[in-house]
């Protein structure tokens, strides 16, 4: 044990250590952010955020830590065709999650002027794999009945956190095509889905 307090601290091991953790994904785009990068998002904990993405404006909303919490994501679409994403990142007790649905529900009033109700809304629910039994899911649920009828669809997400792992949820809307958008998991694991 000492020989590795050691090594750690004459920069033996620490480099190594260093590299893996500013590799990953929510490291190098909360150092983008923190230096004024304005087309990402940070949702931080127990915030809730949302943005109209649009090419040259915000493309990519995100948040990292997920290590028991819930993260909800929700894209709809405006009008003009632009998606709205809104984020939220909350723990699972029944104050944060009736919080974080109060959230949801203010910022999809804030948009019901524009929102393009030909389009179906897609709910992503990023959930701790030994919290499933939390209340979020119906929550949410009466949250978005309330606005769009049970005409959205849902995937819900499973995640365990790994030491040295990502454990970040991000949306990149690829900017030449804004119904494209990427997701990357805890985990790293991602996908890439069509908005329509």
């Amino acid at each position: 044990m000492s020989k590795l307090l050691i090594n750690f601290f004459t920069k033996k091991t620490a480099p190594d250590i260093a590299r893996r953790f500013n590799d990953l994904p929510e490291q190098i785009l909360r150092r983008l952010v923190y230096s004024g990068e304005k087309s990402i998002l940070l949702v931080k904990m127990n915030e809730c955020k949302s943005a109209i993405i649009k090419k040259g404006e915000v493309t990519t909303i995100f948040t990292d830590m997920l290590t028991g919490c819930n993260s909800v994501c929700i894209i709809a679409k405006d009008t003009a065709g632009n998606p709205i994403a809104i984020m939220t990142h909350a723990m699972p007790t029944e104050k944060s999650i009736a919080t974080q649905c109060n959230n949801i529900d203010v910022e999809l009033e804030r948009y019901k002027s524009i929102l393009d109700k030909r389009t179906i809304p897609k709910v992503y629910f990023n959930v701790n794999e030994r919290n499933l039994d939390n209340p979020i899911f119906t929550s949410v649920r009466n949250v978005l009945n309330r606005h769009f009828g049970r005409n959205f669809k849902e995937t819900v997400v499973k995640y365990q956190p790994v030491k040295n792992h990502s454990t970040a949820n991000i949306y990149e809307f690829y900017p030449n095509n804004l119904n494209q958008v990427k997701i990357t998991y805890v985990g790293q694991k991602s996908s890439t889905e069509a908005l329509t």
